[in-house]
């Protein structure tokens, strides 16, 4: 028995201008087919040439949060491109040059927790901006988060929508493909007028709806695990980390658990509030256990058949 998700990170568009955050740092890449630009509040922009000649068809600008990096291909009059653009080291690699950028940066997580609540559509963002269905968006904010750098900042209208993580939320606190922003440049009537203050950074949004995201579906007190699964959606989660215990793999339909798969990397005594059957092997029968189990480091387990 396993739990696991298929669906790959890598929202794209086809619209020139489009634009995304550079997973590991708090710049913007905004693709043209002759030009890419790298944006940060409160710097300079940093402006590149491509060599090429159009019309270019097949534009693409790709965000690829499996291997934390930006794409961008098409066809010119030249042939046919396809650019990486990667930062490593607090500098951007790209067509064999290295731009040195300002912090702060972060370090590719060593294991991406994934998310999905079922959800098989295209990543074509200039689509899914149109729907802002949650269940396209929420997991691959949730995967985003875990490549941008976590910076602090003083509140603003932007930050109360977080609690709702809605559609007045996905429209008003981002731009492109989830570039936050404190200032609704459409002016769709969501935020309303404020000053912003110096110490207000939008990159913010990113790391606390994460954490909203996480929170909403999983909470860790010590090694009590306590399962939120949302009573309007059905989905999974995988390679959950839990801190002194290790990862777990769980899915739900209709706010019930369903399974949930832990492997242990510490030996621990873990409790949940809900009574199940736990299992160490996928075909013994296992045991009702009342909401508290103690594993080994290196072992599986396996949790079915929760209480109602």
């Amino acid at each position: 028995m396993r739990i696991t998700i298929a669906a790959r990170y890598r929202p794209y568009s086809h619209h020139p201008g489009a634009s995304c955050l550079l997973p590991k740092s708090c710049w913007v890449v905004q693709a043209y087919p002759t030009l890419l630009r790298l944006l940060k509040e409160g710097e300079s922009s940093i402006e590149i040439p491509l060599p090429f000649t159009g019309p270019v068809r097949e534009f693409t600008l790709q965000q690829d949060l499996e291997k934390g990096c930006v794409w961008v291909w098409g066809v010119a009059n030249e042939g046919r491109f396809r650019l990486l653009l990667e930062v490593q080291e607090g500098k951007l690699h790209f067509d064999g040059k290295e731009f040195a950028l300002s912090g702060p940066f972060r370090e590719a997580p060593a294991i991406v927790e994934r998310l999905s609540f079922g959800s098989h559509k295209a990543q074509d963002w200039d689509a899914v901006s149109q729907r802002t269905d949650p269940v396209e968006i929420l997991p691959i904010l949730f995967a985003l988060s875990q490549w941008t750098p976590v910076v602090e900042s003083e509140r603003t209208a932007a930050f109360d929508l977080l609690e709702r993580l809605d559609e007045p939320f996905f429209r008003a606190a981002f731009s492109g493909i989830l570039c936050p922003r404190l200032v609704d440049g459409e002016h769709q009537g969501i935020l309303p007028k404020e000053t912003i203050p110096k110490g207000a950074n939008s990159l913010a949004l990113i790391a606390l709806a994460g954490a909203k995201i996480r929170k909403n579906l999983l909470e860790q007190e010590e090694t009590r695990i306590i399962l939120h699964p949302p009573k309007h959606l059905s989905g999974r989660m995988a390679h959950a980390k839990l801190d002194g215990v290790g990862l777990l793999d769980f899915e739900w339909r209709q706010g019930r658990i369903r399974r949930a798969i832990l492997h242990a990397h510490a030996d621990a005594l873990v409790s949940t509030e809900k009574t199940f059957r736990l299992r160490t092997a996928e075909h013994e029968r296992g045991e009702r256990t009342e909401g508290e189990f103690e594993v080994k480091n290196g072992s599986v387990y396996f949790l079915d058949r929760f209480e109602k």
